[in-house]
């Protein structure tokens, strides 16, 4: 049996205008002084790009957050087979 006080529209129309009411200013401020920019896929070889997008399109997921994982993990194997040191001589 359905309320006859229940109304959804109303609800959701309650729901957006508390959202509203609640972002800080201090977003906005942020927002404007750091603007999304797109990501620069063109910074990365061609082949590590589309893997990356086929993987997000695989899963169903936007391809955004797979660059930063994907230099994370390469860094990571770099670093243990790379070693980077200021002297020649230094010894860790």
């Amino acid at each position: 049996m359905q309320d006859e006080n229940f109304d959804l529209g109303h609800e959701l129309e309650s729901r957006e205008q508390i959202e509203k009411d609640v972002e800080p200013d201090e977003w906005t401020g942020a927002r404007e002084l750091f603007p999304r920019t797109p990501f620069p896929w063109d910074s990365m070889p061609t082949k590590i790009t589309e893997s990356l997008k086929q993987l997000a399109r695989s899963h169903a997921t936007s391809p955004l957050s797979l660059p930063g994982a994907a230099v994370a993990i390469f860094a990571s194997v770099l670093g243990r087979t790379v070693t980077v040191s200021p002297k020649g001589s230094r010894i860790n």
